[in-house]
């Protein structure tokens, strides 16, 4: 038996363990944008936590759970060199979709999520707003699919379910309308 010793921890991605950032009632998420892309999937609430729709073999489906899309970017913090992955609604990606189509690029943009009212489920708002610092500067873009796949707990002998849905996100699998997605240009 070998061992294998190091001076530092692995720093790959998969071991990286971001935090998932979701603005509460009264609070906002902001940050520099790693990615240079949106990554969506659809998701249920169910049983006490989100899981990821897989389609015709999703069991929340089958109880009736209808999904909802998410966007995901990792947004990093300058001052504290902490970097998080933003959970955005459908409806507040659209700003970051416009942002898209004006650069091809979200890598740099500073996002600032926000809920409107002081309510669990109101309404979250988000603005975007051109980088501040060069590319040069920016930390490294995660593998924000992988991250959250990681989160989920879908196991790497398993189809991905984030990575299918990118692939398949304009077939409509389950009657349910789809949102628009920049990252097929990846």
């Amino acid at each position: 038996m070998s061992v294998t010793w190091t001076n530092r921890p692995p720093r790959d991605e998969w071991n990286k363990n971001y935090r998932l950032a979701r603005v509460g009632p009264k609070g906002s998420v902001r940050g520099i944008i790693l990615n240079r892309t949106l990554s969506g999937t659809r998701l249920h609430y169910w049983k006490g936590k989100s899981v990821p729709c897989n389609g015709s073999k999703c069991e929340a489906c089958r109880d009736g759970m209808k999904p909802r899309w998410y966007g995901y970017v990792a947004l990093w913090n300058p001052k504290t060199d902490a970097v998080q992955i933003a959970e955005i609604t459908d409806g507040a990606a659209d700003e970051l979709d416009r942002y898209f189509a004006r650069h091809n690029s979200l890598r740099g943009a500073v996002l600032t999520l926000s809920r409107q009212g002081a309510r669990p489920n109101g309404r979250i708002i988000s603005q975007v707003d051109p980088p501040q610092l060069s590319e040069e500067r920016l930390p490294a873009e995660p593998d924000v699919m992988r991250c959250l796949e990681k989160i989920w707990g879908v196991n790497e002998n398993h189809e991905s379910v984030a990575r299918r849905s990118a692939k398949t996100r304009s077939e409509n699998t389950n009657g349910h309308a789809e949102k628009p997605a920049h990252e097929s240009q990846r």
